[in-house]
C-alpha cells in the first residue's frame, strides 16, 4: 500500500508556491510554466473562463480590466468586478489552488492530505474563505498553519538553526505585495507559538519596482518624452504591452542587482537609449522602504517582549528579501546577522510541509499557534518520531548567515571635538537675531572633508549607561566591563576591613585613603527627585498611549470595540474619562490647542482603516473622527492643522483642517503620479523660538521629540520630480510665488528664511552638495559641495542661526560626522564625529542639542551638545533619549536594570534615576510639569517635575 501524499501550499499575494512529497521521500516543489513560482493573478476571458499564472499575466496585458493581479489582497471584498462580471473572491482564490492540484496530479502525486498557510493575523472569516476556496478547487478538507509557524519550522528543521526552549525567532517576510513580520517562541513543551505579528500592507517589492520605474522614467522623459508618455499613460493595447514590458525589465534588473553591481534595462522598440541601473541607485531608492520594514520589525520584537540580542535567529523570506541591503540594514539596526535562504520564496511552503509531516505524528496538535517542532540538544527529540522516515533534504541547501559590511569600532573610541570655525564666521550667541548676509561675504563652493587631528573634547561626564542596545561595538562592551569592574573594586575596598587585616602584620592600611576617596566619589550630592503621581496597569498591547500637556496627563487604552482615555492632573486626580468607538492596533495621543488627537492605526471598528479622532481637552467629548491614511501633520495654527496627504498617485494634496470640526479650511492638489513614499513635499517655514513663539508650531517627531522651533505663516510645497516649488500662505493656501527649487525630496528643510537641503541629482550630478535658497524668490544664497564619496543623509535646524547636516563617506567609517552651518553665511561653524552612522538625528532645546542615532522612535547613543559644538555629556552606547520638550530630555538607561532620568539641556543637570525594572519604555512624554511613561508591560506612570528644573 502506498503511503499518503502530502501537499503544502503557500498562497502568496504575488506568487504561490507548492511543495509535494510522499512520506519517506524527499519533498519537491511543483513547477509551473518552468518555475516554482506560480503567479497568483487571475484573468477572466470573454467566454467566462478564469486563467491564472503566466497565462493570466499575458492576457491581462491586453485587457487590464479583466485582470486581478493580487487576489489575496481582496480577501475581504466578497466579490470582484472583472470586466463586466462580478466573481466571488473564493472562486478567484480557487483558480490558483485548482492549478496547484492539477499540477500535483499531473506529476503523479495527487494529494491525499493538504496544508495551507495563511497570515498569522487572519481571523476565522478570512481563513474560512481560504478553506472554501480549497474545497472549490477539489482539495477537500485542509489543515491551516500560520505562515510564521511554517517559516520557523523551516528554520529549525531544514536550516538546522537551534532554537532553545523559551528562545525566539523573528520572521521577516518581504514579499511582492506586502510586508509581514512575526516573532515566534519555542515553548518549554517544544512547540512553537506566535508571540506578536506586524506588517505593512502598503509595502512590498512592487513599491521598490515603482521607485525604480519612476527614477528611470525621469531619464526617459528627458530624452524621449513621447516614449515615456506612452509607457506612463498607455492609451492603446500596444502601449499597455510596452508598459508591462518596461516594468518586467525593471523587475529583472532589480533581481540582477542582487548578484551584480549594474544591470541593463531595455526599452520597448529599438530605442538606443542604453538605460541601466546600478546597485547604488537601487540602494538609494529602496533604502527608505527597507528602513520602514526594519522599523516595523523592531516594534514587533518589542511587542513580543523580546530584545533583538535575545533572538535565536532572524529568517528572511519573500522574494524581496534577496536585495543585499535588506540583510545589511537588519544587521546594522538590530545587531543580528539574519539567515538568508538561497530561494527566499520557498521556506514557508517547505516549512508547512514539515509542519504537516510532524503534526501527523503529534496527537496533541490542537491550535494553529502552538504547533509541534523538533527538540534540540541538550534536550531529547521526542517530537520528530518515526525513525524509518528519511529526513527531508534541505531544498534549498542551508546558506551561511548573510554577510554584512558592519565592522566593530576600535577597542577604544576616538575623542571628537568641534573643529575650528572659519574666521569669517563669528561665534554664535543666544538669543540670535537673523540678519541678511553681508554683501562682501564670499559664497563657499566646496567643503573638502579630510581626516583631521582633533583636540580632546570638553565634557562633564557621561549620562547614565543606557537604553536597550540594538548594536554592539567592541569598544563599548569593553568600556562597560571595565566600568563594572572598577565599581566592584571600589565597593570591595569600602567593605573590606583592611585595617584589621593589616593590624596583625604591624602595619598601617595603605589602601584606606583610596577607599575613602572612592567612597566620597560614590556618595555624591542627591539629584532632584521626581514625585510619583499615579501608576496604572494597562494592557500590554500596542494600543496604549500616554501624553502630557499643560500639567495634565492623558492615558489611552484600547479594548474590544472601544478606546478609553483618562485625563489626570498633577495631583493624580481624574479630570474625566471617556470611551470612543475605536479599536486600533496602535494608538498615539497628541495635544494641539484645545484638542486631544487620537491617532488609531488599523481600527477594527472602522473596517481596519487608519483613523484620527479629535476630542475636547476640557471634558473629553468626541468632536469628530475620520479616516487618516497617508496623512502627515506639517504645522499647527491654534486649533487648526496643516496636513500633507501623501497617496503617491491621484490624491496628493496639502490641506488645512479645523481640528474642532474636522472640516477642511482649504485644500491644494499636489502633483499627479508622484512617487512619494518617505518623501515629504510640504514644510512650514520654521524660525528659532526665542520664547515668543510664532503664528504656528512644528509637530514633534514620534509624538514626543520636540524642537525649539516656531512656524511662520508660510509653507513651502516642493515637487521634487520637476525641481520646482510653491510658497503658500498658510491662512488660505494661496500661492505667494513659485519657481525652481532643485532639492532632493527626502533631505530638505525650511528654516530661517531659507529652503535648505541636498541638491537634486540634476542640479549637482555626481557630487553631493548642500544648497540654500531664499524662500522669497528662491534665489540661491549659498552652496557647499563635498568631495567624491561623501553623501548627505539628513538636514535639519539645530540651533539659533544653525542648520546641521549628517554626512558620511562610503569608504571611510571615520568620516561619519555632523556639521553645523551658519544659515547667514553658509560657512561651517563646527563638526562632530560619530562612531557609527545609521540614522543620525538631532533635536534642539532652548539651550542645547541632543544628537544621536534614530533608527526608531528614540534617539539612541545620545549625547548633549552646546550650540558651539562643545560636548556637555558624552555619548554612551546604552543610553537613549525617549522624549524632549523645552530643555528637558527623558533619558532611558540600561544597566543592571533599566532607569529613567530627566536631564536639563542647559547645564546637563540630571534628576534622580527612576528604576523601571526589566521593562522597555514603550513611550514617554514630558512638559514643564509632568513626565509620563508607558512601559512594554503596560505600566502607565506619571511623575511631577520638581521646580528645580
Amino acid at each position: 500500500m502506498q503511503t499518503p501524499v502530502m501537499l503544502a501550499v503557500d498562497f502568496g499575494t504575488t506568487h504561490t508556491v507548492a511543495v509535494v512529497g510522499r512520506e519517506g521521500q524527499e519533498p519537491r516543489t511543483l513547477i509551473f510554466d518552468g518555475s516554482p513560482l506560480l503567479a497568483s493573478g487571475v484573468y477572466l476571458d470573454a467566454e467566462g473562463t478564469l486563467h491564472t499564472g503566466r497565462d493570466a499575466q499575458r492576457l491581462g496585458a491586453t485587457d487590464p480590466e479583466r485582470f486581478e493581479p493580487h487576489p489575496k489582497r481582496r480577501i475581504d471584498d466578497g466579490s470582484i468586478l472583472l470586466g463586466d462580471k462580478e466573481i466571488p473572491v473564493e472562486e478567484l482564490l480557487a483558480t490558483g489552488l485548482r492549478r496547484v492540484a492539477e499540477e500535483a496530479a499531473a506529476s503523479g502525486l495527487g494529494p491525499t492530505q493538504t496544508v495551507l498557510t495563511h497570515p498569522a493575523d487572519w481571523g476565522p472569516v478570512r481563513r474560512g474563505a481560504l478553506e472554501r476556496a480549497a474545497d472549490l478547487a477539489g482539495l477537500g478538507p485542509v489543515r491551516m498553519v500560520p505562515e510564521p509557524i511554517a517559516a520557523a519550522t523551516y528554520c529549525a528543521t531544514v536550516l538546522g538553526q537551534e532554537i532553545p526552549r523559551a528562545g525566539t525567532v523573528a520572521i521577516f517576510d518581504f514579499g511582492g505585495g506586502t510586508f509581514d513580520v512575526a516573532v515566534v517562541r519555542r515553548e518549554d513543551t517544544g512547540r512553537l507559538r506566535t508571540l506578536a505579528v506586524g506588517g505593512l500592507d502598503d509595502l512590498g517589492g512592487l513599491d521598490v519596482d515603482m521607485a525604480l520605474a519612476a527614477h528611470l522614467g525621469r531619464v526617459v522623459a528627458g530624452r524621449d518624452p513621447q516614449l515615456w508618455q506612452r509607457i506612463d499613460q498607455p492609451e492603446t493595447t500596444a502601449d499597455l504591452r510596452d508598459r508591462l514590458a518596461f516594468w518586467a525589465e525593471v523587475r529583472a534588473a532589480k533581481e540582477m542587482l542582487s548578484r551584480t553591481s549594474t544591470a541593463p534595462v531595455a526599452l520597448p522598440g529599438h530605442n538606443p537609449m542604453g538605460l541601466h541601473l546600478t546597485r547604488d541607485e537601487l540602494t538609494s531608492l529602496a533604502d527608505p522602504l527597507v528602513a520602514r520594514a526594519v522599523d516595523e520589525t523592531r516594534r514587533t520584537i518589542e511587542r513580543a517582549g523580546a530584545a533583538p540580542a535575545d533572538l535565536a535567529a532572524v529568517l528572511l523570506v519573500g522574494g524581496s528579501s534577496r536585495m543585499p541591503m535588506v540583510a545589511t540594514r537588519i544587521h546594522s539596526r538590530l545587531g543580528v546577522a539574519p539567515s538568508v535562504p538561497e530561494q527566499p520564496e520557498l521556506p514557508v511552503a517547505f516549512g508547512a510541509y514539515q509542519y504537516a509531516a510532524t503534526e501527523t505524528d503529534d496527537a496533541d496538535a490542537t491550535t494553529p499557534t502552538a504547533l509541534p517542532v523538533a527538540d534540540y540538544a541538550p534536550y531529547p527529540v521526542p517530537d520528530l518520531r518515526a525513525p524509518a522516515q528519511t529526513p527531508p533534504a534541505p531544498l534549498p541547501s542551508p546558506p551561511a548567515p548573510a554577510q554584512s559590511p558592519y565592522t566593530p569600532a576600535p577597542s577604544s573610541p576616538p575623542v571628537f571635538s568641534p573643529s575650528t570655525a572659519s574666521p569669517a564666521s563669528p561665534p554664535l550667541s543666544s538669543p540670535y537675531t537673523p540678519s541678511p548676509p553681508p554683501v562682501s561675504d564670499p559664497t563657499p563652493q566646496r567643503l573638502p572633508f579630510t581626516p583631521q587631528a582633533l583636540p580632546p573634547s570638553v565634557h562633564t561626564g557621561p549620562l547614565p549607561n543606557a537604553g536597550p542596545p540594538h548594536r554592539f561595538l567592541a569598544f563599548s562592551v569593553v568600556s562597560s566591563i571595565v566600568t563594572v569592574i572598577v565599581v566592584a573594586l571600589v565597593i570591595a575596598l569600602n567593605q573590606t576591613d583592611w585595617d584589621g587585616m593589616l593590624e596583625g602584620l604591624g602595619g598601617d592600611n595603605p589602601l584606606s585613603g583610596l577607599a575613602e576617596s572612592a567612597g566620597e566619589l560614590l556618595d555624591t550630592d542627591p539629584s532632584p527627585e521626581l514625585e510619583l503621581v499615579s501608576e496604572t496597569q494597562l494592557s500590554t498591547s500596542d494600543a496604549t498611549a500616554m501624553t502630557t500637556a499643560g500639567g495634565v496627563a492623558y492615558i489611552g487604552e484600547a479594548s474590544i470595540g472601544l478606546t478609553t482615555v483618562t485625563a489626570m492632573d498633577a495631583t493624580g486626580t481624574t479630570l474625566w474619562t471617556q470611551e470612543y468607538e475605536l479599536e486600533p492596533t496602535e494608538l498615539h495621543l497628541g495635544v494641539v490647542g484645545d484638542v486631544l488627537l487620537l491617532d488609531a492605526a488599523s481600527s477594527a471598528t472602522d473596517a481596519g482603516e487608519d483613523m484620527r479622532a479629535a476630542v475636547a481637552l476640557a471634558d473629553g467629548a468626541l468632536l469628530w473622527k475620520q479616516p487618516w491614511y497617508g496623512r502627515s501633520d506639517v504645522a499647527y495654527y491654534g486649533n487648526e492643522a496643516i496636513v500633507e496627504q501623501r497617496d503617491g498617485f491621484e490624491d496628493n494634496a496639502v490641506i488645512r483642517i479645523d481640528l474642532l470640526t474636522g472640516k477642511q479650511v482649504w485644500s491644494k492638489e499636489g502633483p499627479y503620479d508622484l512617487f512619494i513614499i518617505d518623501t515629504y513635499r510640504a514644510r512650514a517655514e520654521a524660525i528659532w523660538d526665542e520664547g515668543e513663539g510664532g503664528p504656528g508650531t512644528i509637530p514633534p517627531n514620534s509624538y514626543a521629540l520636540h524642537d525649539n522651533l516656531a512656524a511662520t505663516d508660510r509653507l513651502v510645497e516642493l515637487d521634487p520630480d520637476e525641481g520646482t516649488a510653491v510658497v503658500r500662505d498658510a491662512a488660505d493656501g494661496s500661492a505667494i510665488h513659485s519657481g525652481d527649487l532643485p532639492l532632493d525630496g527626502n533631505i530638505w528643510t525650511a528654516y530661517d528664511g531659507l529652503a535648505i537641503g541636498k541638491l537634486s541629482d540634476d542640479a549637482s550630478p555626481g557630487r553631493a552638495a548642500l544648497g540654500a535658497f531664499a524662500i522669497d524668490g528662491f534665489d540661491e544664497s549659498w552652496r557647499i559641495e563635498f568631495n567624491a564619496g561623501f553623501s548627505i543623509k539628513n538636514v535639519k535646524a539645530c540651533g539659533p542661526g544653525l542648520v546641521c547636516a549628517a554626512v558620511d563617506h562610503s569608504d571611510a567609517s571615520d568620516q561619519y560626522k555632523t556639521i553645523a552651518i551658519n544659515t547667514r553665511t553658509g560657512l561651517q561653524e563646527w563638526e562632530i564625529g560619530v562612531e557609527w552612522h545609521v540614522d543620525e538625528h538631532w533635536y534642539s532645546g532652548p539651550n542645547g542639542i541632543v544628537l544621536g542615532d534614530q533608527p526608531f522612535d528614540y534617539v539612541s547613543s545620545a549625547q548633549l551638545l552646546g550650540f558651539d559644538g562643545t560636548i556637555r555629556m558624552d555619548a554612551e552606547l546604552f543610553q537613549s533619549v525617549a522624549a524632549l520638550h523645552g530643555d528637558l530630555a527623558v533619558v532611558e538607561s540600561y544597566g543592571s536594570e533599566r532607569q529613567i532620568t530627566v536631564v536639563n539641556l542647559a547645564d546637563a543637570t540630571p534628576s534622580a534615576a527612576i528604576p523601571i525594572g526589566d521593562d522597555f519604555i514603550e513611550h514617554a512624554a514630558i512638559d514643564a510639569d509632568l513626565l509620563t511613561i508607558l512601559t512594554e508591560n503596560g505600566r502607565a506612570l506619571t511623575y511631577r517635575i520638581p521646580p528645580v528644573f
